[in-house]
């Protein structure tokens, strides 16, 4: 016990494992978004916010079984006003108000990430674009908290980008793509490069504060899932959606994909917390598309060896073979990226 204990505090604390378990996670929750959005949802607004609802999950989960010392946070206050009045205050700490902020953007990046599936449903290409991360974080951590890196760091990130490049170079992933789906994808990437800027920020800010580590980490952590919750239940209220009929249908399948959509996030946001830098979880992130083309591989050949029934067969086979469209160039650019994070953690 004493042995395993140690290994799950090393992993812990080590931000480059915790940063790989994100992508990991995150490209098992793409695949299966894969299958909604051909058979399940009805649009993008469907995906965000039956996926923000689920981000409350924390709130009953953790928040029972953590001690996050809410009272440290959060400041409640009374005060008399002449005879009959009583006036009442409540203060956050703004690093939580950072949290919650970075949660909003988060669930707008989700609702840009459903617009582009909707477009084109070629998951990999998605999250191959997605890896515009590694450029707009460290920009706008340098213009919005003047954060500056070592020029090793900025070297491996621009590897890291020319290898999400080498895509331009393949003419059935140009043809795959559109105007529309780059623009779209261009906005989920900055919701979501400024979302872990915030985070990063409140996580510092948190443990700068005097407030114990792991204390700070879950108090934030909770206020960024409440963000995300937040920004879903307006969509639902604004566009007079009702999720939960939906969510009943199939709530064995959402509760599956939204537990690993949870874990992805829990292990993404804990590696904003530990590592020297939001820049660097964003590049490690930019390995999601190789673990969707290898679950990919995965259903697919599943689904041609034991799927009996043939239109089963047909719409599964149909599905995940779009995410093979232009391979050898998705796995050059894979191959490159994965140079410019070894220089980046070298």
């Amino acid at each position: 016990m004493v042995l395993l204990s140690q290994i799950f505090e090393f992993i812990a604390n080590n931000w480059i494992i915790v940063a790989f378990l994100a992508p990991m996670s995150w490209a098992l929750v793409n695949v299966i978004d894969v299958y909604f959005v051909d058979g399940i949802y009805d649009d993008e607004l469907d995906g965000t916010i039956i996926s923000g609802i689920f981000q409350i999950m924390p709130w009953f989960v953790i928040l029972p079984i953590v001690n996050t010392h809410m009272s440290d946070y959060i400041k409640l206050g009374f005060s008399q006003a002449g005879s009959s009045l009583l006036n009442f205050s409540i203060n956050f700490n703004p690093a939580l108000l950072l949290s919650f902020a970075g949660g909003l953007l988060f669930s707008l990046s989700f609702y840009f990430y459903f617009k582009a599936l909707f477009h084109r449903n070629d998951v990999a290409l998605v999250e191959i674009l997605t890896n515009l991360c590694v450029v707009a974080v460290p920009l706008m951590s340098f213009f919005l908290f003047h954060e500056r890196l070592s020029f090793l760091s900025y070297f491996g990130m621009g590897i890291t980008l020319s290898g999400a490049l080498v895509l331009s170079f393949s003419s059935a992933i140009r043809n795959n793509g559109s105007k529309i789906l780059y623009v779209t994808m261009l906005l989920s990437v900055i919701f979501l490069s400024v979302s872990m800027i915030f985070e990063s920020k409140a996580y510092s800010m948190l443990e700068s504060s005097g407030i114990s580590e792991s204390t700070g980490f879950w108090a934030g952590f909770l206020f960024f899932s409440l963000g995300v919750f937040t920004c879903s239940f307006v969509f639902a209220i604004i566009n007079k959606r009702n999720p939960f009929p939906l969510i009943k249908k199939y709530s064995r399948i959402f509760l599956i994909a939204e537990s690993i959509s949870f874990s992805g996030t829990l292990f993404s946001q804990r590696a904003l917390d530990i590592s020297p830098s939001s820049s660097y979880v964003a590049t490690i992130e930019t390995f999601v598309p190789v673990f969707v083309l290898l679950y990919s591989l995965i259903v697919v050949g599943y689904a041609s060896i034991f799927f009996r029934h043939p239109n089963k067969k047909f719409i599964l086979t149909k599905i995940y073979r779009e995410q093979f469209i232009g391979v050898p160039f998705k796995f050059a650019a894979i191959v490159v990226m994965g140079l410019g994070v070894y220089v980046l953690s070298s």
